[in-house]
């Protein structure tokens, strides 16, 4: 190609370039068209995805309207799904329409309840993969041993909402046993007792998917699995919203749910504000704006935020005041007035300005930073972690699981996550590439040497200890068995239901007890659970003592080991022998 020709195409291309978007990207009946065309095609892909069970749009699939949407998550196939159906109407044997609905709706409960230490175990292990990877990239050099050890231990101090998620699921499927076995008159005896109520005859009604189903309303699981026609309309009826009008759906959403939540985390920042709904901040005047994506989206709760002009004009720095994680809240500093000039003289008078219509006064800005809570844990704020970047690695993490889970069932994986790759994660996010933090805790700051820079004159060397990489191992060893303990449960349920469902020469009232009793009894779960907590914490804990010691002339500070140290109940031999015994009384007694 010629240089002249080269040039030619350049001015075409700057030419281009200078015609206004809504312009360049106009719509037009030809473009609707395409765009018609390509939203059938990917619609009816993302219909046969779901009927293959190959959906990677979730996150646990537990809530699915349809469960073939989350066989992805279980690693299970279509045919599993369709063979433990026929497992639940083989051994019921249900007789009528309401009896084979009620055995449905059981067979799907009890698929989701089988997946229930599954899916905790895979969401464990994908959230501490995805913080120990972002901890080791250059970008967070300057976070300290103690933050990054918080980072990885947070989500075992709060978990992830499986004790309600047991609850539910066993307490449906108890109802829908005492329902079925009512309707047969054999109920006499059975250990769930429920009233005969107006609400049970209306589940009774329900489709079986919302029988099956306690995560989701019955209306939610109608609209879901209702019959489709496959039509779609014509492109010049299609209401087109554009970016922009996307970005403010979002707004308004975010706005909307932060108005009507209690948000009782409020309630850990009593020097800001009481515990009280953002709504009520909102209605005793204060300008609370929520910050969400590490800063990047900020929502004004106040409906005409050009009301308050003043407000506007504040600068950046000061509307994002401290006040870290999920439901903090921060008002900014009254700036001090500027001192008068030196070669001011009493005399002198400054000019009158011009009259003018005062600006309406701007209530205090309060920020309440919403989202994930990996900062808070660590007691950073939002620009030392970013949160948007955990949330990539995660979703990066979690969708190649799903598209690989089924291949790799029977392998010793979780999530596709190995214990290898677990220990490399820990070796790079702790020994940082093979390099050793001895600035005793202490948090290095811009200024003060450089972003890597420590009080400690010797910040960092290079790592020869060999004992030092064992501490570390052994503490991934750790977190990878406590990972274990929730993986190992669900592939123990799996195999007791089956024998407890085909034990022969028993009646349908004693293999549903044995059901209901299989999924209660997760007490020895919950202890390992907590065992394995305390042991991965005690080899956090001697990793940061042997590379941190305290002495006199170094202390560290006071917090550095707050939501690490193992709890002493747990920790001490004879105190959790005392406290496991105490708990097996109590559960007798009930």
């Amino acid at each position: 190609m010629s240089q002249a020709a080269l040039d030619a195409r350049r001015i075409s291309i700057k030419k281009a370039r200078a015609v206004p978007k809504e312009v360049l990207y106009r719509s037009t009946p030809k473009r609707l068209e395409s765009c018609r065309t390509k939203l059938v095609v990917a619609r009816e892909a993302k219909r046969r995805k779901r009927e293959e069970g190959r959906t990677t749009g979730i996150t646990h699939g537990l809530s699915c309207a349809d469960l073939r949407a989350s066989l992805a998550a279980s690693g299970s196939t279509p045919d599993d799904l369709k063979a433990h159906r026929q497992m639940f109407r083989d051994q019921l044997n249900p007789q009528t329409p309401t009896e084979t609905k009620l055995a449905r709706g059981m067979a799907d409960c009890a698929f989701r309840r089988l997946q229930v230490g599954h899916v905790q175990a895979v969401e464990e292990v994908i959230t501490m993969q995805s913080r120990l990877i972002v901890a080791a990239e250059p970008g967070q050099a300057n976070l300290t041993d103690f933050e990054v050890a918080k980072l990885a231990l947070h989500m075992f101090n709060r978990g992830l909402d499986l004790d309600e998620r047991l609850n539910k699921l066993n307490s449906r499927f108890a109802h829908l046993a005492y329902l079925y076995l009512e309707g047969r008159g054999e109920h006499q005896d059975f250990p769930v007792k429920l009233g005969w109520n107006a609400s049970n005859r209306e589940m009774l009604e329900w489709s079986a998917e919302a029988q099956g189903n306690p995560f989701a309303t019955v209306r939610q699981v109608e609209r879901v699995t209702a019959a489709k026609s496959g039509e779609m309309k014509p492109a010049d009826q299609f209401e087109w919203k554009g970016k922009e009008k996307r970005v403010e759906e979002r707004r308004e959403k975010i706005r909307q749910e932060a108005l009507y939540s209690d948000a009782p985390e409020l309630a850990d920042y009593p020097y800001h504000h009481q515990a009280e709904s953002v709504a009520a901040l909102v209605d005793r005047g204060l300008n609370v704006v929520v910050v969400m994506d590490g800063g990047r989206t900020e929502v004004q709760l106040r409906p005409k935020a050009e009301d308050f002009p003043a407000d506007r004009a504040r600068g950046e720095d000061e509307s994002r005041e401290s006040g870290h994680g999920p439901g903090s809240v921060s008002e900014p500093r009254t700036p001090n007035p500027e001192p008068p000039s030196s070669s001011a003289t009493p005399d002198s008078q400054p000019p009158t300005p011009a009259p003018s219509s005062p600006a309406p006064a701007s209530p205090p800005r309060t920020v309440l930073y919403m989202g994930g809570t990996a900062q808070l844990a660590a007691g950073i704020g939002p620009s030392e972690w970013p949160e948007w970047r955990e949330a990539e690695v995660a979703a990066a993490l979690r969708k190649k699981y799903l598209e690989t889970s089924v291949a790799l069932r029977g392998k010793n994986q979780i999530g596709g996550v190995t214990k290898n790759d677990l220990v490399q994660s820990f070796l790079e996010a702790f020994a940082r590439d093979g390099v050793r933090d001895l600035g005793f805790g202490v948090r290095r700051e811009e200024g003060d040497g450089g972003p890597s820079s420590s009080a400690n004159p010797e910040t960092q060397t290079p790592n020869p200890d060999p004992a030092d990489v064992e501490r570390i191992k052994a503490a991934a060893e750790a977190a990878w068995k406590r990972v274990k303990v929730c993986e190992n449960r669900s592939r123990i349920e799996r195999a007791k239901l089956a024998e407890i469902l085909s034990w022969a020469g028993s009646s349908i009232k004693e293999k549903l007890h044995r059901a209901i009793r299989l999924f209660a009894d997760v007490k020895e779960m919950f202890n390992s659970m907590c065992e394995w907590t305390t042991k991965l914490r005690q080899r956090v804990c001697a990793l940061l003592e042997a590379r941190h010691p305290r002495t006199r002339e170094n202390p560290g500070r006071p917090n550095d080991y707050e939501g690490i140290w193992p709890s002493g109940v747990w920790s001490d031999t004879k105190t959790r022998k005392r406290f496991l015994k105490d708990m097996t009384v109590l559960g007798s007694d009930e």
